[in-house]
């Protein structure tokens, strides 16, 4: 769930991620438009597009982020796009020009799923053991969301003991999804 942030510096970076997305929005508009009426589409203009485009798309998803409570959670929604927006410029510009785009997609699969569970897993819960077997579970989140990541891009090689120790950290993750809502309805009564 997400809650208004009332406070004064937060809201301050909530309008730097506006004025950034109305900004690369008027840039990325003027830049089309001259590119549509002036130019010719070869791979310059349309990386030029794309790279506006996508500041403007995570300008958006950081001002949204920047919205949700607790603060640990709201950070690791901004780390997380920051990295999607570090690949999306790699892919277009291709600085990296041996990774593939399935690659990126199924990153941004993975990252989006660790994005969306933050706030959910992340939430304030009043018991101390509650709060532990939050942070628990995201870190075992982010642990396996990392080794699925190595495993997409295929930076080493994986044994048999890789993927026994990744489903052994992907059945934590579970069970703290499982066992954190239980535990704070149990506490809570």
């Amino acid at each position: 769930m997400q809650q208004e942030v009332t406070n004064p510096e937060l809201s301050d970076f909530k309008k730097a991620f506006l004025l950034l997305l109305i900004f690369s929005l008027i840039i990325g508009a003027l830049i089309s438009i001259f590119i549509f009426l002036f130019g010719q589409f070869h791979e310059l203009e349309i990386r030029i597009i794309l790279t506006t485009f996508s500041i403007s798309i995570f300008s958006l998803l950081g001002m949204l982020f920047s919205r949700v409570n607790p603060d640990y959670a709201r950070i690791s929604d901004l780390i997380i796009t920051s990295i999607m927006f570090v690949i999306t410029i790699l892919s277009i510009w291709n600085i990296v020009p041996d990774m593939d785009f399935y690659k990126y997609l199924l990153t941004y699969f993975v990252l989006l799923i660790l994005i969306g569970q933050a706030p959910f897993i992340l939430r304030e819960f009043e018991k101390l053991i509650v709060k532990i077997s939050s942070i628990l579970t995201f870190v075992f989140a982010c642990i396996l969301a990392l080794m699925i990541i190595l495993y997409i891009f295929d930076f080493t090689h994986f044994s048999e003991t890789y993927f026994r120790v990744m489903g052994a950290i992907g059945v934590l993750y579970f069970l703290g999804l499982v066992v954190t809502p239980l535990l704070n309805r149990l506490l809570n009564k």
